[in-house]
């Protein structure tokens, strides 16, 4: 009885672990087709720029960028950018700490800047639910 159960549960974890995996590179693909599409949209922006625009070279450069990021990321997949942050931490612990960080930090901004939003949104449904916010600037 014991030894089944435990087969059991392997079966359905080596499933979990399987579906886990599909799931995990079909959003992998998905973040890539995105960060693709992103890339193509500015450089075609910067086509569309002046020729001798400063922006129209740092544009080019971060959509390049950005299709570099979307190939790596459907040639190695998740476990590949798993690796290259695990190994970046552990030979730059301090830069990878304070870039941690700070995204720590911006994400949290974000959030903040969101809820204050919504927040804003729902004292002014409150006020006033059937015309929204006033716009003569009185009661």
């Amino acid at each position: 009885m014991t030894g089944e159960a435990r087969s059991q549960a392997s079966r359905v974890a080596g499933h979990l672990k399987d579906r886990v995996g599909r799931e995990a590179d079909s959003q992998t693909h998905k973040a890539a087709r995105s960060i693709r599409q992103w890339a193509d949209d500015l450089a075609s922006m910067a086509e569309s720029s002046k020729p001798d625009s400063p922006m129209r070279s740092a544009a080019h450069q971060v959509a390049n960028t950005g299709q570099r990021a979307a190939d790596y990321l459907e040639e190695q997949g998740l476990s590949g950018v798993v690796r290259e942050v695990q190994h970046f931490a552990r030979t730059r612990p301090g830069v990878f700490l304070a870039g941690a960080a700070a995204v720590g930090f911006l994400v949290g901004r974000i959030i903040k800047a969101g809820a204050d939003a919504a927040q804003e949104e729902t004292h002014r449904q409150v006020r006033d639910p059937y015309t929204g916010p006033s716009t003569t600037g009185g009661p």
